[in-house]
């Protein structure tokens, strides 16, 4: 039951995801939070159903999608950096 949940929230990242990217058309997507720390259990799904919503609607290329290297920490250190720069 908990894979099935998680493979329906990677379904739906990953259909947002391709919405972003039909949008922004970005070379990259990096993928930070808890989202890292459940690992392949979420980006597997995650990847796959972006590629294919991309495919679906004849997109290509197709961005890379990565994990933060900060992990769940991404957004913290995010932050920090912008408040150091203002």
């Amino acid at each position: 039951m908990a894979r099935d949940a998680f493979a329906q929230i990677g379904y739906w990242l990953g259909v947002a995801m391709a919405d972003l990217a039909q949008s922004f058309d970005p070379q990259i997507l990096v993928v930070g939070g808890g989202v890292v720390d459940a690992g392949d259990l979420l980006m597997v799904p995650t990847r796959t159903t972006y590629r294919d919503q991309l495919e679906q609607r004849g997109r290509f290329p197709v961005a890379e999608v990565r994990a933060a290297e900060t992990g769940n920490t991404a957004g913290v250190v995010g932050a920090a950096d912008l408040a150091r720069r203002l």
